[in-house]
């Protein structure tokens, strides 16, 4: 569930590239990787960590595992969606 939530968020990642591209909105490239980045390790795992159950004993390993595999896989996801579109844009543009 969290790399199939991934690759939707680099999809997104990849068209507000292609959006800020077509408007003209070069020097606001920059910033895309960093919002993306904070939404990664602050917002996607509060929406993934399970609801606590009221009658059993809730181990936190789940959400450790959660922070961790969004900080991780998210970073690297982040930088790698953002040097692939720099590179593609300089080979194929330019």
């Amino acid at each position: 569930m969290l790399l199939l939530i991934i690759a939707i968020v680099s999809v997104l990642q990849s068209g507000v590239y292609l959006l800020l591209g077509k408007m003209g909105w070069q020097r606001l490239l920059w910033l895309v990787p960093l919002l993306f980045w904070v939404g990664y390790l602050f917002l996607l795992p509060k929406l993934l960590i399970p609801e606590p159950s009221p009658d059993g004993i809730n181990c936190g390993l789940p959400v450790l595992a959660i922070y961790l595999g969004c900080w991780i896989f998210g970073t690297i996801t982040v930088w790698s969606v953002h040097f692939c579109h720099k590179m593609i844009v300089r080979i194929f543009l330019k």
